[in-house]
């Protein structure tokens, strides 16, 4: 769990995947094994399209860039659903931070 006193993922945020996690596409999504934690977690479509894009560490304004390109969405909506899936996936230890904006 991401400690309290932490700053806010923001889009400039370079995150990527944990290392010790399992993935694999099934039936159209990509399932996520935590072995350490012997948990698993669904992406659907989009976001296993960012799962793949924070295998190197990515900024997340980059990938939003990426999915305007890959995908019909609004601007504003992409950027507050990666900021989202984001939070998530640090909250469930499955990516991490390499890099804090401003530091």
């Amino acid at each position: 769990m991401p400690t309290p006193s932490r700053s806010p993922i923001t889009l400039d945020s370079t995150l990527r995947q944990m290392e010790g996690n399992v993935s694999a596409v099934v039936d159209g999504e990509v399932a996520i094994m935590s072995v350490e934690q012997g948990s698993y977690f669904t992406l659907n479509e989009v976001g296993g399209r960012i799962w793949v894009l924070l295998e190197q560490p990515r900024s997340l304004r980059e990938v939003c860039e990426t999915l305007f390109q890959e995908f019909d969405v609004e601007e504003n909506e992409c950027q507050s659903d990666v900021l989202e899936l984001a939070r998530e996936l640090e909250t469930r230890n499955l990516v991490e931070r390499v890099h804090e904006p401003g530091k």
